[in-house]
């Protein structure tokens, strides 16, 4: 079995796809009437929050610039991704360039949290 790459393009479809998944078991459940869309357009997607009377409310911003990808949105301090192999081949997320290395499953919970579990007052 091939390793992935560990390159910046490889972490976010990572984190797209994830976050893909994650916004449609979201709409399913959420027992307030929110949807969670997931657009896409090039190195940026946006995860936008709409509320039961299906009017957007919140957002959040994945957006890949050069060797890192940088998350943005409202409640939370933006803060940069980038991506490293583990010495045993596996890809590991850097927040901010520095610290212990993340999954992108704690990437995600980490700036999709307050959007999908903080509905606005």
């Amino acid at each position: 079995m091939a390793l992935p790459d560990c390159s910046p393009t490889w972490a976010f479809e990572q984190l797209f796809a994830g976050t893909e998944h994650d916004a449609r078991l979201l709409t399913a459940v959420t027992p307030d009437g929110a949807s969670f869309h997931v657009t896409r357009e090039a190195d940026l997607f946006l995860v936008v929050r709409h509320d039961s009377s299906g009017g957007p409310d919140k957002s959040v911003r994945f957006e890949r610039t050069g060797a890192s990808i940088t998350i943005s949105g409202e409640g939370f301090t933006p803060f940069s991704v980038t991506v490293q192999p583990n010495p045993h081949g596996e890809c590991r997320f850097f927040i901010n360039n520095i610290g212990t290395p993340w999954r992108d499953v704690d990437i995600r919970n980490r700036a999709l949290n307050r959007l999908f579990f903080n509905p606005p007052a």
